[in-house]
């Protein structure tokens, strides 16, 4: 225990060895690890994931600028 002004600071478990601290440091690693392995399977499954049209529906019609071609700079629907 330390002495700092009048507050008395407590011990801190600090690793004494460098196999404790490597050990500690591994422990860290794979909790992190777990931590975020559990982070993105959580947001993946709570994800509702569309991908494409619903069956059933039409495309759209939509304006493309033609950047090429004999109709190079005009906007046109390519559908």
């Amino acid at each position: 225990m330390r002495l700092i002004g009048n507050v008395i600071d407590p011990p801190v478990d600090q690793p004494t060895s460098r196999d404790e601290l490597e050990r500690v440091m591994l422990m860290t690693r794979y909790l992190l690890t777990t931590a975020m392995i559990g982070l993105a399977a959580g947001i993946s499954l709570g994800a509702d994931i569309e991908s494409g049209l619903a069956p059933g529906k039409s495309v759209s019609p939509f304006n493309v600028l033609n950047v090429n071609g004999p109709a190079a700079g005009e906007s046109n629907c390519q559908i």
